[in-house]
């Protein structure tokens, strides 16, 4: 009996011994704390603030009492952010996307040298925050930021999803100001780029009025084939960026205008590749040939237009589009936008925006200066009240 007694009081001094929790220690300018879990495994943390490590402390005490009493379910084994990013995510994740490459770049340059030896339990939404004011302080764009935090909300979702978290830190993306984006404004700007185009070696001058009259991007252009247009229809489809889907993942069809008909057909006499666009012996063109790139600078430096970039033309063919009347869901269809927002850039160059509103304030003649109170009179009123 004296034995049983004796073990039990040795195990419940193990057991205090093992859940202690040390208060925040100065290390340097910052402040640390440690405290064992409840698998006994000694943990730490560093805060820039007293009242940020002993506020993370009381979190952690209040978990483990929870998990020992069974109110929650016991956190998951800790792995490292890039053992779980190569064992789990690259292989079922990356490996299925339309562009592997543009995640591999983003995890080597900028989420392995914020996160690599992070456990994952440990990425929370200060660790998050701290990384977002560094890029944002180093000049980075919010733009490029947004790519780099959709995919690390992307990894930590997966890891939730596979039970190596038991929740996601709800971070925001930062906001991106709206840039003015350009076109060209006139159609005797477009038909002047147009006829510098003629100039350079057979279908460029293809390539940029399909581009303007379609709003196809340059990889969806690029990748296109004879196939894909049909003459009878009208209609292009659009199943591909190059040699990948397209941005969207959708197949589209966008219409073979009035303008634009005869300029493929007679095109298509000209051309037998199986591509609408290709190189010299028929393949298909690289990402980035020089007819988007400085031949389209010199065709637009000769016609007299500012200096813009190839994908401007997909801006050119929507802003006219609007500009002409053409309707907003049609636009958002041969776009290819998913999210209405998109398309609503092209929204102030509608002809009719405006026109029922224009009225609004009453005739001219209802704010004719015999008609306004002057300030004077205003003031006799209020003495006399």
């Amino acid at each position: 009996m004296q034995d049983r007694k004796e073990k039990t009081q040795e195990n419940t001094k193990k057991r205090v011994t093992r859940n202690r929790t040390s208060a925040p220690q100065r290390r340097g300018d910052k402040w640390r704390i440690q405290w064992t879990d409840h698998t006994g495994k000694r943990r730490s943390k560093t805060f820039d603030t007293f009242d940020e490590a002993n506020r993370e402390l009381e979190r952690v005490k209040g978990a483990r009492r929870l998990v020992q009493d069974g109110s929650l379910p016991a956190p998951p084994e800790p792995i490292t952010f890039k053992e779980f990013v190569k064992t789990y995510y690259i292989p079922n994740r990356t490996e299925q996307t339309r562009c592997p490459r543009n995640d591999h770049s983003i995890f080597k340059n900028h989420l392995y040298t914020a996160f690599n030896d992070f456990n994952l339990v440990d990425i929370d939404l200060r660790v998050i925050e701290s990384f977002k004011g560094k890029k944002l302080s180093g000049g980075m764009h919010p733009n490029t930021l947004r790519h780099i935090l959709t995919l690390l909300k992307s990894v930590l979702r997966y890891a939730h999803s596979m039970e190596f978290l038991l929740r996601v830190p709800a971070f925001k993306m930062p906001k991106i100001p709206e840039r003015p984006y350009s076109y060209i404004r006139t159609d005797d700007g477009i038909r002047a780029l147009l006829r510098e185009a003629k100039k350079e070696t057979d279908g460029v001058y293809e390539l940029y009025a399909t581009a303007i009259y379609t709003g196809m991007r340059a990889g969806e252009l690029l990748g296109l084939m004879w196939d894909d247009v049909d003459f009878n229809t009208r209609l292009i489809r659009v199943a591909r960026s190059h040699d990948q889907p397209t941005k969207s993942g959708k197949v589209r069809h966008v219409p073979i205008l009035d303008t634009l008909w005869p300029i493929l057909r007679e095109w298509r006499l000209k051309n037998d590749s199986k591509y609408v666009f290709p190189t010299e012996i028929g393949t298909r063109q690289a990402r980035s040939p020089r007819a988007t790139k400085t031949t389209f600078k010199d065709c637009l430096e000769r016609a007299g237009l500012d200096d813009m970039r190839f994908h401007d033309l997909r801006h050119t063919f929507a802003s006219h589009w609007a500009m002409k009347g053409g309707t907003r869901e049609k636009l958002q269809e041969i776009l290819g936008h998913s999210d209405p927002t998109m398309t609503q850039r092209y929204r102030h160059l509608e002809p009719q925006i405006f026109q029922d509103d224009l009225g609004i304030f009453g005739k001219p003649e209802d704010h004719s200066s015999d008609n306004v109170v002057q300030v004077g009179e205003h003031q006799d009123v209020a003495a006399n009240m």
